[in-house]
């Protein structure tokens, strides 16, 4: 039994700790796009980061697929809010330095 929740506490930490770099990731994702200044930058960058989402979804979902289904719904409404974030921490940072729309 104390053997079996060492096992379960370190299982759910190493969980945590994937899931977590899949959301800093999300989050960078974000971040990039919010500091992106000009339209013509815009859309090779959009193809991109489209991209490299699709492969982190991916993943993630084979990671959450393990997971009882209430953790899995959280964690996915979680990572799904990290892209929106980053680009929102962004436009704030912006602002919040004074940077102009045209910058």
């Amino acid at each position: 039994p104390a053997s079996f929740a060492r096992a379960w506490i370190w299982r759910a930490a190493a969980e945590a700790l994937r899931l977590l770099a899949w959301a800093v990731h999300a989050i960078i994702d974000g971040m990039v796009l919010g500091a992106c200044d000009s339209s013509s930058t815009l859309a090779p960058l959009s193809v991109a980061i489209a991209i490299c989402a699709l492969q982190d979804v991916t993943a993630f979902s084979a990671c959450i697929s393990r997971m009882p289904h209430r953790a899995a719904r959280v964690s996915l409404a979680a990572f799904a809010a990290m892209f929106p974030a980053g680009a929102a921490a962004t436009l704030y940072a912006r602002t919040r330095a004074g940077a102009s729309e045209q910058a």
